[in-house]
């Protein structure tokens, strides 16, 4: 019987590029190869992390700024 090897597996996080949910699917013979299915972005999953801390910093200043606004 022969067995099968998983060469795919699909992870349910966010595309750091087009922001499709579920989409992504990390190679798994190459663990630093990850591909959107939305957008067809190729990226690591490092890449990725840089990418959304990047777009938490710019978050974390909006809402810094909203919570020092003076209530109304």
């Amino acid at each position: 019987m022969a067995t099968r090897t998983a060469t795919a597996r699909s992870l349910k996080v966010a595309c750091p590029f087009c922001m499709a949910g579920e989409a992504i699917t990390l190679d798994l013979n190459d663990l630093r190869a990850c591909t959107c299915e939305s957008c067809s972005e190729s990226f690591s999953p490092q890449q990725a992390y840089d990418r959304a801390a990047e777009l938490a910093a710019k978050w974390a200043s909006v809402v810094a700024w909203i919570e020092s606004a003076p209530v109304t």
